[in-house]
Parts: C-alpha cells; sequence; structure tokens
C-alpha cells in the first residue's frame, strides 16, 4: 500500500511537469494559497475563543471555515501618481494576497498572507474588506484592490471603463463616498489631493519617518521565491495529495 502510495506521488509530479502546470503550481498566486490553506487552521483556533470579533455568529462556525480564491492587490507609487493616465495602468502587483475566508458560502473575515524576502509569511486574520467586495460584486466583476498612499481602494475595468471606491472612509472635498461605485475622474482626483497632502506635510517636517512616507514599503516587494521550482512542484503535489 505504501509503495502504492509513493508511485502515485511520483507519477503525480510527473503528470505536472509533462502537461505544462509548472508555471501554475509553481506560480506566486498557487504557492500563496498552498501557505494559506496550511496555515488557517492554526489561526482559527487563536481566534475560536473570540469569535464574535472576527464575524462569526457562532464558535461552532469558526473551525468550519474554508478559504476563497485570493484578492489580487495592486499599489501605486504616489509620488509617480500621474492623473491624466489611467488607474490600473499605472499600477503594479505585489505578493499581497486577501483570502475571503468563507462559512457556508458566506465570507466572514480575511485571511491576508505576503511574500518578503522570498517567504510567504501570515499578515492577520480579521477585517471585513473581501466582504465587502464580494457584496459589491453582484454590481460588478473583475476587482483589483489598489493600495494608495496607505489607503485601499478597488478599482473595476467595467466596459473599458475604469470605474471604483473605498472601502474604508469618504473624501468629501473630492466627491468620494465610502462603499460607492464612482468614476474615475473622482477617484483619480482623489489620488492627487493625497499627492498634495504628502508632498505637503513631507516639506514641512525634517523627520527622516515623515520625509519617507510617501514612498509605498510594499511598492518594492518582489515575487521571487526562495525554494526551487521543483521544491515548489513538491509542495504544489503534496498540497493537492493532502487535502483532495
Amino acid at each position: 500500500m505504501r509503495n502504492k502510495k509513493i508511485f502515485i506521488y511520483v507519477f503525480a509530479i510527473l503528470c505536472v511537469f509533462l502537461v505544462g502546470g509548472v508555471s501554475y503550481a509553481t506560480s506566486p498566486e498557487q504557492q500563496a494559497k498552498i501557505f494559506a490553506e496550511e496555515n488557517l487552521s492554526k489561526y482559527l483556533e487563536m481566534i475560536e475563543p473570540n469569535y464574535k470579533e472576527f464575524h462569526y455568529s457562532t464558535q461552532e462556525q469558526v473551525m468550519k471555515s474554508y478559504l476563497g480564491e485570493p484578492i489580487k492587490n495592486f499599489i501605486i507609487n504616489p509620488q509617480e501618481f500621474d492623473e491624466n493616465k489611467n488607474i490600473l495602468e499605472q499600477s503594479k502587483s505585489y505578493p499581497f494576497y486577501v483570502f475571503p475566508v468563507i462559512v457556508n458560502g458566506n465570507v466572514v473575515t480575511d485571511f491576508t498572507v505576503i511574500l518578503v524576502n522570498g517567504e510567504w509569511q501570515v499578515v492577520d486574520i480579521g477585517g471585513h474588506l473581501s466582504k465587502i467586495i464580494y457584496d459589491k460584486s453582484k454590481e460588478v466583476e473583475e476587482n483589483k484592490i489598489v493600495r494608495y498612499a496607505g489607503k485601499t481602494y478597488v478599482i473595476i475595468n467595467k466596459d473599458n471603463k475604469e470605474i471604483g471606491y473605498t472601502p474604508y472612509f469618504s473624501e468629501p472635498s473630492t466627491g468620494l463616498d465610502k462603499e460607492k461605485l464612482t468614476s474615475s475622474d473622482v477617484l483619480k482626483r482623489t489620488f492627487a489631493h493625497q499627492k498634495d497632502a504628502l508632498l505637503k506635510l513631507k516639506k514641512q517636517s525634517s523627520e527622516p519617518k515623515i520625509r519617507n512616507i510617501s514612498s509605498n514599503q510594499g511598492f518594492n516587494l518582489s515575487f521571487d521565491q526562495n525554494i526551487s521550482v521543483f521544491e515548489r512542484v513538491v509542495k504544489y503535489v503534496s498540497h493537492v495529495y493532502k487535502y483532495n
């Protein structure tokens, strides 16, 4: 029986190589999913006693949670933002993934992981960004999370036009309302407003921390992973074998 399992395992690795699935199996997104799924239960156990703080209705729901597909994150360097260009055109994807934590088909909270110096790390569990996005996705699809000047936006390309919203705050001076779908012009006006505020703060302060506030730390994060392609394939096959 043991030899049979080993044969199946080796055969599965060979199949991944032969059918051209190496890129998929070793991609940052797939490896992020593997890492997140392997670490989820540990974090669920940590939050179980305080389940209400994480938007669960009952304690029993916590350990029944599972992960949905990750929502991709993008980032824009405020120093380089150009109000005359499309938002997504200026955005750069980076290895930061927000996973919806789901119970009985309903999104409850978030589980976030990031790739730092070639190693996957858990950022946190909690929040409700993915729930807001899932609720909004009844109206629109193809959501992309865009981080700009320390704030979070959701940008959508619908009918070749950019629209979007902010899940957490309003900016009355630019006409931006929390969770309300709005035009690209309003969003870019808000970005420009924040850029001006950052530049003003930078000029007024002599503190190094403030002087560097306009540079996004995540902008320089790399998708490079420390482990080899073969090791990632083995990890992928092991994960599929274990969880399916």
